[in-house]
């Protein structure tokens, strides 16, 4: 395939544009068929209203050649169909691609190279520049490179900025829907940034904004912001339907801030119920995370790590992470804000069960508002808070804090070297940890552990 418009036929044929003898339209999904592009190729989309491929079963071969200009919805204040390269149904292979000079504007699904793909699909070794823009209802998918991903991306990456205002939104991937769908050796450097919208289950995250699959070996270094109810570094929301829900060696450098419910430097918060593990294992957050507040139901909720976990009753492990960078939050409007802020994890208020092991934090860690509810800020943990009928259950071992904690003055918000709060009722393991940063706050809510002094089962717990 050697020129613009024989892409624009290709797109044709898949689309049913085409007509038979008798007028009925024509689909072509090249099942077991190779479409090569010319080798270092340029291919320019630039002036016209780009027609996506559809349904596409073959491989898209594109030999390292680039397509710039691809342009849906940039008049008449965007388009309404699922909007990429490639549309939906894609279920064959699609690699060494790179697209430049992208902009995206629609009310559907989107994604830079492919907006939803199907069971069996792999898209490799493709890059994104440009814009991505997703404005619709719920399911309006966006992310630079797949908006709804089932299968594998592997090595990819994006420039530019992916914004939207209710669905799952994020730099390589919008959602990863399937558990057993893989996100590898990708990354982002684009801003992404959610705005206020009508639903409340959508989340913003560098790598993706919903995963239920594996993100591993991928890195952020793009700006996340705005009003999503969730925001992660590399993920906005893990949602752990299986075992395999993990996100593993992953590493983030991108700033954090946000008006979230949910602010977590690798994860902004995990979902589930049953027999299920949400896994964080061997990731690294080096950025500035700061959680914004709002009058109406945004209380934040921050961790260098992971920023809570929210209404389930799952296991969260998280093994061998580290958080070295500031980690702030709290909550403006009012003195009842159950917000939270930790070097690990922002708070557990619910009726799951958190793991933390051989994993620290250097950063120092800042409640910024008061309240009159119990909260706190935590060296490792910010809360674990009690709220009927959930028991949070807590094990901590091997890890350790030399970030300062600081609950601020007059605040009411207990602060401690390891945990800030821990409910009466809270069931916890704390073995094997230390901390030697500073702890400062009102008095008679500091403590050099656990904020609120609470005696609880320590073994081999030491401060200085």
């Amino acid at each position: 395939m050697t020129s613009a418009d024989q892409l624009a036929g290709l797109a044709a044929l898949s689309s049913g544009v085409i007509k038979d003898s008798r007028g009925n339209s024509t689909y072509v999904y090249f099942s077991g068929k190779t479409i090569n592009l010319t080798e270092n190729a340029t291919y320019n989309l630039s002036g016209k209203e780009w027609m996506p491929i559809q349904s596409f079963q073959g491989t898209f071969d594109g030999k390292n050649a680039t397509i710039t200009g691809l342009s849906i919805g940039a008049n008449d204040g965007g388009s309404t169909i699922v909007a990429g390269l490639f549309s939906y149904g894609m279920s064959g292979t699609i690699k060494e691609l790179k697209l430049t000079d992208v902009y995206i504007k629609t009310t559907n699904e989107a994604g830079g190279v492919v907006a939803r793909t199907d069971t069996g699909s792999s898209v490799e070794n493709c890059s994104v520049e440009g814009d991505i823009i997703s404005n619709g209802n719920r399911y309006s998918w966006a992310g630079g490179v797949v908006g709804k991903n089932v299968g594998t991306v592997k090595n990819c990456s994006f420039k530019g900025s992916v914004s939207g205002a209710t669905g799952p939104i994020g730099g390589i991937v919008g959602q990863s829907y399937s558990f057993s769908s893989i996100i590898e050796s990708c990354t982002n450097s684009g801003r992404i940034e959610g705005h206020a919208g009508p639903f409340v289950e959508y989340a913003a995250g560098g790598i993706v904004g919903m995963s239920s699959g594996t993100v591993k070996d991928c890195t952020n270094d793009g700006v996340i912001a705005g009003q999503s109810p969730r925001s992660g570094g590399i993920v906005g929301t893990l949602q752990c339907k299986a075992e395999k829900a993990c996100v593993t060696d992953c590493g983030n450098t991108g700033t954090i801030n946000a008006q979230s419910n949910f602010l977590g430097g690798i994860v902004g918060s995990t979902q589930g119920t049953g027999n299920v593990v949400g896994k964080i294992t061997n990731c690294t957050n080096s950025a500035t995370i700061t959680g914004n507040s709002d009058q109406y139901n945004v209380i934040p909720k921050a961790g260098g790590v992971l920023g809570g976990l929210e209404n389930s009753s799952l296991t969260v492990t998280i093994d061998k992470c580290a958080n070295l960078g500031a980690v702030s939050a709290g909550y403006s409007y009012g003195d009842n804000g159950r917000y939270g802020v930790g070097g690990i994890v922002g708070a557990n208020n619910t009726n799951s069960a958190l793991t933390v092991s051989e994993s620290y934090n250097t950063g120092a860690i800042t409640a910024t508002e008061a309240t009159t509810i119990a909260i706190g800020a935590g060296g490792l943990l910010g809360s674990a808070s009690l709220s009927t009928p959930n028991t949070p259950t807590i094990t901590i071992q091997n890890s350790y804090n030399t970030g300062a904690v600081s609950g601020g003055t007059n605040t009411g918000v207990y602060a401690g070297g390891i945990i800030g709060y821990l409910a009466a009722g809270a069931q916890e393991t704390i073995a094997n940890v230390y901390s030697v940063g500073t702890v400062s706050g009102d008095s008679g809510k500091t403590g050099a552990l656990i904020g609120n002094n609470k005696n609880g089962s320590f073994t081999n717990v030491y401060y200085w």
